[in-house]
Protein backbone atom coordinates (compact mmCIF):
# COMPACT_ATOMS: atom_id res chain seq x y z
CA UNK A 1 0.00 0.00 0.00
CA UNK A 2 1.35 3.16 -0.95
CA UNK A 3 1.73 6.43 1.42
CA UNK A 4 -0.79 8.00 -0.53
CA UNK A 5 -3.42 5.61 -0.50
CA UNK A 6 -2.53 4.65 3.31
CA UNK A 7 -3.34 8.29 3.96
CA UNK A 8 -6.46 8.50 2.58
CA UNK A 9 -7.68 5.54 4.20
CA UNK A 10 -7.03 7.43 7.60
CA UNK A 11 -8.61 10.73 6.10
CA UNK A 12 -11.73 8.47 5.31
CA UNK A 13 -11.79 7.28 8.87
CA UNK A 14 -11.60 10.30 10.47
CA UNK A 15 -14.52 11.48 8.54
CA UNK A 16 -16.39 8.46 9.23
CA UNK A 17 -15.93 8.94 12.64
CA UNK A 18 -17.02 12.34 12.52
CA UNK A 19 -20.25 11.77 11.46
CA UNK A 20 -20.73 8.82 13.74
CA UNK A 21 -20.05 11.22 16.67
CA UNK A 22 -23.25 12.77 15.87
CA UNK A 23 -25.34 10.17 16.76
CA UNK A 24 -23.66 10.30 20.62
CA UNK A 25 -25.45 13.54 21.09
CA UNK A 26 -29.36 11.90 20.61
CA UNK A 27 -30.74 10.77 23.58
CA UNK A 28 -34.28 9.59 24.19
CA UNK A 29 -37.03 11.79 25.75
CA UNK A 30 -41.03 11.83 26.15
CA UNK A 31 -42.38 14.54 24.34
CA UNK A 32 -46.14 16.02 23.68
CA UNK A 33 -47.29 15.76 19.76
CA UNK A 34 -47.78 19.77 20.63
CA UNK A 35 -44.13 20.47 21.16
CA UNK A 36 -42.86 18.67 18.24
CA UNK A 37 -42.96 20.27 14.55
CA UNK A 38 -42.87 19.61 11.29
CA UNK A 39 -39.25 20.58 9.45
CA UNK A 40 -39.78 22.86 6.27
CA UNK A 41 -36.11 22.25 5.10
CA UNK A 42 -36.83 18.37 5.30
CA UNK A 43 -34.43 17.38 2.62
CA UNK A 44 -37.20 14.97 1.04
CA UNK A 45 -39.23 18.86 0.16
CA UNK A 46 -36.35 20.51 -1.57
CA UNK A 47 -37.32 22.44 -4.45
CA UNK A 48 -34.54 24.76 -6.64
CA UNK A 49 -33.80 27.97 -4.68
CA UNK A 50 -36.06 26.78 -1.95
CA UNK A 51 -34.99 29.74 0.56
CA UNK A 52 -34.13 27.82 3.95
CA UNK A 53 -36.55 28.65 6.72
CA UNK A 54 -34.91 29.99 9.78
CA UNK A 55 -35.35 28.17 13.61
CA UNK A 56 -36.89 31.52 14.38
CA UNK A 57 -39.81 31.13 11.76
CA UNK A 58 -40.40 27.48 12.17
CA UNK A 59 -43.20 27.73 14.48
CA UNK A 60 -44.98 29.76 12.86
CA UNK A 61 -48.82 28.78 11.29
CA UNK A 62 -48.31 29.20 7.73
CA UNK A 63 -45.21 27.53 7.82
CA UNK A 64 -46.46 24.77 9.20
CA UNK A 65 -49.65 24.27 7.72
CA UNK A 66 -47.58 24.43 3.91
CA UNK A 67 -44.90 21.59 5.18
CA UNK A 68 -48.17 19.86 6.43
CA UNK A 69 -49.90 19.89 3.02
CA UNK A 70 -46.67 19.39 1.19
CA UNK A 71 -46.17 16.43 2.71
CA UNK A 72 -49.36 15.03 2.45
CA UNK A 73 -48.91 15.01 -1.13
CA UNK A 74 -45.76 13.17 -1.10
CA UNK A 75 -48.10 10.28 1.09
CA UNK A 76 -49.04 9.86 4.51
CA UNK A 77 -52.48 7.56 4.40
CA UNK A 78 -50.06 4.43 5.00
CA UNK A 79 -49.39 5.99 8.31
CA UNK A 80 -52.25 7.06 9.04
CA UNK A 81 -54.14 4.30 8.36
CA UNK A 82 -51.44 1.91 10.53
CA UNK A 83 -51.48 4.36 13.35
CA UNK A 84 -54.74 4.41 13.49
CA UNK A 85 -55.75 1.22 13.74
CA UNK A 86 -53.01 0.08 15.87
CA UNK A 87 -51.41 3.26 17.87
CA UNK A 88 -47.91 4.65 17.40
CA UNK A 89 -45.30 2.15 17.83
CA UNK A 90 -41.71 3.82 18.75
CA UNK A 91 -39.90 0.99 17.92
CA UNK A 92 -38.08 2.95 14.93
CA UNK A 93 -38.28 6.19 16.71
CA UNK A 94 -38.36 9.92 14.96
CA UNK A 95 -35.54 11.89 16.06
CA UNK A 96 -35.56 15.98 16.97
CA UNK A 97 -33.93 18.98 17.59
CA UNK A 98 -34.69 21.53 20.68
CA UNK A 99 -35.96 24.76 19.98
CA UNK A 100 -36.54 27.53 22.25
CA UNK A 101 -39.17 27.04 25.32
CA UNK A 102 -39.64 22.96 25.01
CA UNK A 103 -40.52 23.23 21.24
CA UNK A 104 -39.21 20.53 19.07
CA UNK A 105 -38.67 20.45 15.19
CA UNK A 106 -38.42 17.20 13.17
CA UNK A 107 -34.54 15.96 11.75
CA UNK A 108 -36.12 12.61 10.71
CA UNK A 109 -39.61 11.17 10.39
CA UNK A 110 -42.07 13.78 9.38
CA UNK A 111 -44.22 11.73 7.50
CA UNK A 112 -45.25 9.99 10.85
CA UNK A 113 -45.30 13.03 12.31
CA UNK A 114 -47.22 14.48 9.88
CA UNK A 115 -49.92 11.48 10.13
CA UNK A 116 -49.98 12.41 13.73
CA UNK A 117 -50.49 15.78 14.18
CA UNK A 118 -53.52 14.93 10.98
CA UNK A 119 -54.91 12.03 13.31
CA UNK A 120 -55.09 14.71 16.17
CA UNK A 121 -56.90 17.09 15.00
CA UNK A 122 -59.28 14.82 12.75
CA UNK A 123 -60.00 13.56 16.11
CA UNK A 124 -60.64 16.36 18.27
CA UNK A 125 -63.13 17.73 15.02
CA UNK A 126 -65.08 14.64 14.82
CA UNK A 127 -63.72 13.42 11.96
CA UNK A 128 -62.26 10.50 13.45
CA UNK A 129 -63.19 8.83 16.74
CA UNK A 130 -59.85 7.38 18.13
CA UNK A 131 -59.77 4.31 20.79
CA UNK A 132 -58.70 6.45 23.67
CA UNK A 133 -55.21 3.78 23.95
CA UNK A 134 -54.52 5.43 19.94
CA UNK A 135 -55.46 8.62 21.29
CA UNK A 136 -53.20 8.50 23.99
CA UNK A 137 -50.04 6.93 22.14
CA UNK A 138 -50.47 10.47 19.83
CA UNK A 139 -50.72 12.85 22.34
CA UNK A 140 -47.31 11.57 24.36
CA UNK A 141 -44.70 9.41 22.85
CA UNK A 142 -40.61 8.84 23.22
CA UNK A 143 -38.38 10.24 20.59
CA UNK A 144 -34.91 10.51 19.81
CA UNK A 145 -33.37 14.18 20.69
CA UNK A 146 -30.48 15.44 19.07
CA UNK A 147 -28.35 17.80 21.15
CA UNK A 148 -25.25 18.91 18.63
CA UNK A 149 -24.79 21.29 16.43
CA UNK A 150 -24.24 19.87 13.15
CA UNK A 151 -26.27 22.11 11.04
CA UNK A 152 -26.68 19.33 8.78
CA UNK A 153 -28.00 16.68 11.16
CA UNK A 154 -30.93 16.25 9.57
CA UNK A 155 -28.76 15.57 5.77
CA UNK A 156 -26.67 13.11 7.96
CA UNK A 157 -29.51 11.05 9.73
CA UNK A 158 -31.48 10.45 7.10
CA UNK A 159 -28.53 9.01 5.18
CA UNK A 160 -26.87 6.69 8.01
CA UNK A 161 -30.32 5.79 9.97
CA UNK A 162 -32.52 5.50 7.49
CA UNK A 163 -31.06 4.20 4.49
CA UNK A 164 -33.87 3.07 2.23
CA UNK A 165 -36.10 5.78 2.24
CA UNK A 166 -34.79 7.69 -0.30
CA UNK A 167 -35.55 5.51 -2.61
CA UNK A 168 -39.47 6.31 -2.64
CA UNK A 169 -38.29 10.25 -3.35
CA UNK A 170 -38.90 11.85 -5.97
CA UNK A 171 -36.02 12.21 -8.69
CA UNK A 172 -35.12 15.65 -7.65
CA UNK A 173 -35.06 16.02 -4.11
CA UNK A 174 -33.06 12.38 -4.23
CA UNK A 175 -30.64 13.66 -6.40
CA UNK A 176 -29.83 16.63 -4.15
CA UNK A 177 -30.57 14.38 -1.02
CA UNK A 178 -27.00 12.10 -2.71
CA UNK A 179 -25.44 15.04 -4.02
CA UNK A 180 -25.06 16.48 -0.57
CA UNK A 181 -24.51 13.62 0.80
CA UNK A 182 -21.42 13.13 -1.31
CA UNK A 183 -20.18 16.30 -0.02
CA UNK A 184 -20.85 16.05 3.57
CA UNK A 185 -19.24 12.00 3.42
CA UNK A 186 -16.46 12.34 0.88
CA UNK A 187 -17.73 9.36 0.05
CA UNK A 188 -17.34 7.65 -3.59
CA UNK A 189 -20.89 6.98 -5.43
CA UNK A 190 -20.33 3.07 -5.35
CA UNK A 191 -19.78 3.49 -1.43
CA UNK A 192 -22.71 5.82 -1.00
CA UNK A 193 -24.89 3.23 -3.10
CA UNK A 194 -24.11 0.52 -0.86
CA UNK A 195 -25.66 2.53 1.77
CA UNK A 196 -28.66 3.11 -0.06
CA UNK A 197 -29.50 -0.44 -1.90
CA UNK A 198 -29.07 1.27 -4.95
CA UNK A 199 -26.83 0.85 -8.00
CA UNK A 200 -23.66 3.09 -8.54
CA UNK A 201 -24.82 3.86 -11.99
CA UNK A 202 -27.55 5.57 -10.54
CA UNK A 203 -26.01 6.92 -8.04
CA UNK A 204 -23.37 9.02 -10.46
CA UNK A 205 -26.13 9.70 -12.76
CA UNK A 206 -28.69 11.66 -10.08
CA UNK A 207 -25.62 13.31 -8.63
CA UNK A 208 -24.27 14.07 -12.18
CA UNK A 209 -27.79 15.18 -13.56
CA UNK A 210 -28.35 17.34 -10.38
CA UNK A 211 -24.68 19.61 -10.67
CA UNK A 212 -25.99 20.17 -14.45
CA UNK A 213 -29.39 21.34 -13.39
CA UNK A 214 -27.21 23.86 -10.73
CA UNK A 215 -25.18 24.91 -13.18
CA UNK A 216 -28.10 25.68 -15.75
CA UNK A 217 -30.45 27.38 -13.07
CA UNK A 218 -27.13 29.90 -12.99
CA UNK A 219 -28.16 31.13 -16.35
CA UNK A 220 -29.43 34.67 -15.81
CA UNK A 221 -31.98 34.56 -18.47
CA UNK A 222 -34.03 30.95 -18.04
CA UNK A 223 -32.17 29.50 -15.00
CA UNK A 224 -35.17 31.10 -13.01
CA UNK A 225 -37.44 28.72 -14.88
CA UNK A 226 -35.82 25.31 -13.87
CA UNK A 227 -38.55 24.62 -11.56
CA UNK A 228 -38.29 20.26 -10.23
CA UNK A 229 -40.76 19.63 -12.85
CA UNK A 230 -37.99 20.23 -15.74
CA UNK A 231 -35.44 17.89 -13.33
CA UNK A 232 -35.67 15.18 -16.35
CA UNK A 233 -34.34 17.25 -18.93
CA UNK A 234 -30.94 16.33 -17.19
CA UNK A 235 -31.54 12.95 -16.21
CA UNK A 236 -33.77 11.55 -18.62
CA UNK A 237 -32.04 13.50 -21.67
CA UNK A 238 -28.76 15.07 -21.42
CA UNK A 239 -27.18 12.75 -19.13
CA UNK A 240 -29.01 9.88 -20.97
CA UNK A 241 -27.26 11.19 -24.72
CA UNK A 242 -23.42 11.27 -25.09
CA UNK A 243 -24.13 13.89 -28.27
CA UNK A 244 -25.90 16.21 -26.15
CA UNK A 245 -23.38 16.28 -23.38
CA UNK A 246 -20.63 16.62 -26.04
CA UNK A 247 -22.93 19.79 -27.77
CA UNK A 248 -23.12 21.15 -24.33
CA UNK A 249 -19.27 21.02 -23.71
CA UNK A 250 -20.51 18.99 -20.34
CA UNK A 251 -16.86 18.96 -18.27
CA UNK A 252 -17.51 15.90 -15.61
CA UNK A 253 -14.77 17.48 -13.29
CA UNK A 254 -15.50 20.86 -13.04
CA UNK A 255 -19.51 19.98 -13.05
CA UNK A 256 -20.59 22.24 -15.62
CA UNK A 257 -21.22 22.91 -19.25
CA UNK A 258 -18.55 24.72 -21.04
CA UNK A 259 -20.88 25.69 -23.85
CA UNK A 260 -23.07 28.48 -22.77
CA UNK A 261 -24.11 29.82 -25.87
CA UNK A 262 -25.87 25.60 -26.18
CA UNK A 263 -26.78 25.74 -22.91
CA UNK A 264 -28.54 29.04 -23.21
CA UNK A 265 -30.53 27.46 -26.52
CA UNK A 266 -31.26 24.67 -24.52
CA UNK A 267 -32.63 26.04 -21.64
CA UNK A 268 -34.96 28.53 -24.19
CA UNK A 269 -36.83 25.49 -25.97
CA UNK A 270 -37.16 23.60 -22.53
CA UNK A 271 -38.44 26.63 -20.56
CA UNK A 272 -40.25 29.15 -22.89
CA UNK A 273 -43.87 28.99 -23.58
CA UNK A 274 -44.58 28.14 -27.48
CA UNK A 275 -47.76 30.75 -28.40
CA UNK A 276 -49.34 28.11 -30.68
CA UNK A 277 -49.06 25.13 -28.33
CA UNK A 278 -49.07 26.40 -25.05
CA UNK A 279 -46.42 24.34 -24.02
CA UNK A 280 -42.29 24.60 -24.31
CA UNK A 281 -40.95 23.02 -27.69
CA UNK A 282 -38.92 20.22 -26.23
CA UNK A 283 -40.25 18.25 -23.42
CA UNK A 284 -39.14 14.77 -21.28
CA UNK A 285 -40.35 12.31 -23.60
CA UNK A 286 -38.21 9.51 -25.69
CA UNK A 287 -38.82 11.52 -28.60
CA UNK A 288 -36.57 14.54 -27.00
CA UNK A 289 -34.19 12.03 -26.18
CA UNK A 290 -33.33 10.36 -29.34
CA UNK A 291 -34.19 13.12 -31.54
CA UNK A 292 -32.45 15.98 -29.89
CA UNK A 293 -29.77 13.75 -29.79
CA UNK A 294 -29.54 13.51 -33.72
CA UNK A 295 -29.64 16.91 -34.88
CA UNK A 296 -27.24 18.60 -32.55
CA UNK A 297 -24.70 16.57 -34.61
CA UNK A 298 -22.85 18.60 -37.17
CA UNK A 299 -24.24 16.63 -39.89
CA UNK A 300 -27.76 17.32 -39.10
CA UNK A 301 -26.81 21.15 -38.02
CA UNK A 302 -29.39 22.19 -40.71
CA UNK A 303 -32.49 20.17 -38.66
CA UNK A 304 -31.22 21.91 -35.27
CA UNK A 305 -31.33 25.80 -37.14
CA UNK A 306 -34.58 25.25 -38.80
CA UNK A 307 -36.12 23.45 -35.59
CA UNK A 308 -34.64 26.63 -33.27
CA UNK A 309 -35.93 29.23 -35.98
CA UNK A 310 -39.31 27.39 -35.86
CA UNK A 311 -39.36 26.82 -39.80
CA UNK A 312 -39.46 23.18 -38.32
CA UNK A 313 -42.49 23.08 -35.74
CA UNK A 314 -41.95 19.82 -33.68
CA UNK A 315 -39.38 17.51 -33.20
CA UNK A 316 -41.96 14.33 -34.82
CA UNK A 317 -41.30 15.82 -38.35
CA UNK A 318 -37.60 15.55 -38.28
CA UNK A 319 -38.19 12.06 -36.72
CA UNK A 320 -40.09 10.93 -39.67
CA UNK A 321 -37.27 12.45 -42.28
CA UNK A 322 -34.86 10.92 -39.81
CA UNK A 323 -36.48 7.58 -40.32
CA UNK A 324 -37.09 8.12 -44.19
CA UNK A 325 -33.07 8.69 -44.36
CA UNK A 326 -31.96 5.70 -42.19
CA UNK A 327 -34.08 3.34 -44.16
CA UNK A 328 -32.86 4.43 -47.67
CA UNK A 329 -29.35 4.37 -46.69
CA UNK A 330 -29.13 1.08 -44.51
CA UNK A 331 -27.12 -1.39 -46.68
CA UNK A 332 -28.29 -4.55 -47.51
CA UNK A 333 -25.89 -7.22 -46.30
CA UNK A 334 -26.43 -10.54 -49.02
CA UNK A 335 -23.45 -12.25 -47.82
CA UNK A 336 -24.42 -11.82 -44.16
CA UNK A 337 -28.13 -12.97 -45.25
CA UNK A 338 -26.86 -16.22 -47.16
CA UNK A 339 -24.46 -16.78 -44.31
CA UNK A 340 -27.45 -16.76 -41.83
CA UNK A 341 -29.52 -19.37 -44.32
CA UNK A 342 -26.94 -21.69 -44.73
CA UNK A 343 -26.73 -21.79 -40.87
CA UNK A 344 -30.26 -22.61 -40.53
CA UNK A 345 -30.40 -25.13 -43.13
CA UNK A 346 -27.94 -26.85 -41.50
CA UNK A 347 -30.20 -26.73 -38.23
CA UNK A 348 -33.10 -28.26 -40.42
CA UNK A 349 -30.43 -31.05 -42.12
CA UNK A 350 -28.97 -32.21 -38.66
CA UNK A 351 -32.75 -32.58 -36.74
CA UNK A 352 -32.43 -35.81 -35.03
CA UNK A 353 -35.75 -36.88 -36.66
CA UNK A 354 -35.48 -40.72 -34.79
CA UNK A 355 -34.77 -39.45 -31.27
CA UNK A 356 -37.71 -37.01 -31.80
CA UNK A 357 -40.28 -39.73 -33.10
CA UNK A 358 -39.38 -41.59 -29.72
CA UNK A 359 -40.14 -38.60 -27.03
CA UNK A 360 -42.23 -40.23 -24.47
CA UNK A 361 -42.77 -37.15 -21.71
CA UNK A 362 -45.63 -35.22 -21.89
CA UNK A 363 -43.48 -31.73 -21.76
CA UNK A 364 -41.11 -33.27 -24.66
CA UNK A 365 -44.27 -34.03 -26.88
CA UNK A 366 -45.25 -30.34 -26.45
CA UNK A 367 -41.71 -29.04 -27.21
CA UNK A 368 -41.76 -30.72 -30.22
CA UNK A 369 -45.08 -29.28 -31.40
CA UNK A 370 -44.07 -26.26 -30.87
CA UNK A 371 -40.85 -27.10 -33.04
CA UNK A 372 -43.09 -28.33 -35.81
CA UNK A 373 -45.00 -25.26 -35.83
CA UNK A 374 -42.50 -23.34 -35.98
CA UNK A 375 -40.95 -25.11 -38.90
CA UNK A 376 -44.31 -25.22 -40.49
CA UNK A 377 -44.49 -20.90 -39.85
CA UNK A 378 -40.92 -20.77 -41.63
CA UNK A 379 -41.90 -22.65 -44.57
CA UNK A 380 -45.43 -20.44 -45.04
CA UNK A 381 -42.77 -17.20 -44.62
CA UNK A 382 -39.87 -18.81 -47.41
CA UNK A 383 -42.59 -19.88 -49.82
CA UNK A 384 -44.11 -15.74 -49.62
CA UNK A 385 -40.55 -14.69 -50.21
CA UNK A 386 -39.83 -16.59 -53.06
CA UNK A 387 -42.79 -15.55 -54.69
CA UNK A 388 -41.92 -12.07 -53.95
CA UNK A 389 -38.19 -12.15 -54.82
CA UNK A 390 -39.69 -14.24 -58.26
CA UNK A 391 -41.98 -11.01 -59.09
CA UNK A 392 -38.83 -8.31 -58.32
Amino acid sequence: MTKKSKGAKSEQRIIDMEIWKEFINVQPQRVQISQVYLDPNNPRLQTPKKQKVQDIRITEDGIQENCLEELKKEGINDLYQSIKTSGFWTMDRVVLRPLKDGKFVVIEGNRRIAALKTLEKNHQTGKETLSQKVFDSIKQFEALVYRGNNSDISWIIQGFRHSPGIKSWKDYPKAMFLAKFEKQSKKPPNEIASIFGMKGADVTHLIRSYSGFENAAKDKEYGNDLTPDKFGHFGEIIFKQSSIQKWLEWDDTKRQFANKTNLKKYLKLATQIDAETDKPRIDITPTTRDVFSEIVKPEHKDFLDKFEEGKIKTLKEIEKVLDEESEKREPIDIPKMIDEFEYAKKVAETLPIPSLQLLGKKEDKTEKKKLIKVMEELKRILEQQLKNLGKA
